[in-house]
Parts: C-alpha cells; sequence; structure tokens
C-alpha cells in the first residue's frame, strides 16, 4: 500500500512529519522544502494533484470552501487538521491518517478534519461520509 500512498504537507505541518513519512517508507513533499513557502491555496493544491499527493494541512477551510469550488478539480484527498499539528503530535497524527487510508483505501475526493480530544486525534470525514477513526494510545 505504501507505494499508492504520496502525501504533499502545507507550510504549516511542521517539516518533521515528511521526515517521519519517508522513514516509513512513504512517498512526502514539503511545500517549504520543494521551494513553495508562501505559496497560494491553488498553487499548493495543484502541486498535490501533479505529484497524486493527499494533501496534509492546517487551513483546510481555505480550501474547502473557496478553491476547490472554484477549480472543480478533482484531488488526491485532503486531510485538515483543526487543531495544531506540533512537533510534538505529528507522529499520532500520522499514524492515524495512514491507518485510515489502509481501511478505506481511495481517499481521492474526500477531505477528512483532524481534531483533538482527550483521548487524542480523531478523524471526522466530512466529505463523503464514511465511519468515524479514532486513535487510541
Amino acid at each position: 500500500m505504501k507505494d499508492n500512498i504520496s502525501f504533499l504537507l502545507d507550510e504549516n505541518i511542521t517539516p518533521k512529519a515528511d521526515k517521519y513519512l519517508k522513514g516509513l517508507g512513504f512517498k512526502s513533499n514539503h511545500v517549504v522544502k520543494m521551494g513553495y513557502s508562501g505559496a497560494d491555496d491553488e498553487t499548493v493544491l495543484n502541486l498535490a494533484r501533479q505529484y497524486n499527493s493527499c494533501l496534509c494541512t492546517m487551513n483546510g477551510k481555505d480550501f474547502v470552501i473557496q478553491v476547490i469550488p472554484k477549480t472543480r478539480k478533482e484531488h488526491f484527498g485532503i486531510f485538515w487538521s483543526i487543531d495544531n499539528v506540533t512537533r510534538l503530535n505529528y507522529i499520532e497524527l500520522f499514524d492515524l491518517i495512514i491507518d485510515f487510508i489502509n481501511k478505506v483505501g481511495c481517499v481521492k475526493n474526500r477531505i477528512v478534519e483532524a481534531k483533538i480530544d482527550k483521548d487524542g486525534f480523531y478523524l471526522k470525514p466530512n466529505y463523503p461520509k464514511v465511519q468515524l477513526f479514532t486513535y487510541q494510545h
């Protein structure tokens, strides 16, 4: 499955997540390392499309409300963290995202919100609706 999963990390996601994903054998890119720091959202989404990558971001609202309806293009999945992805919790989030992808298979055109509660991160599929996944320590 790792050969089929690729990630593009927006600049608001710690670059340590890129290193972690690559260490697990996944394809991953970080927009800052690619030279796209400060790029507009449409450019970032187009990069994700170009690299056939799931986009991981903390400003998913901009993509959901503005970019996707405006461009009406398909994408390879968006994981939108409502809560901060830090150097202390990024492993929890990406382990959960990987579990989610392995369980549902294709995430093309899916938008999935990541939130934190007292038990850690959990995923709330925004579109289309599927079963809720929770990360447990």
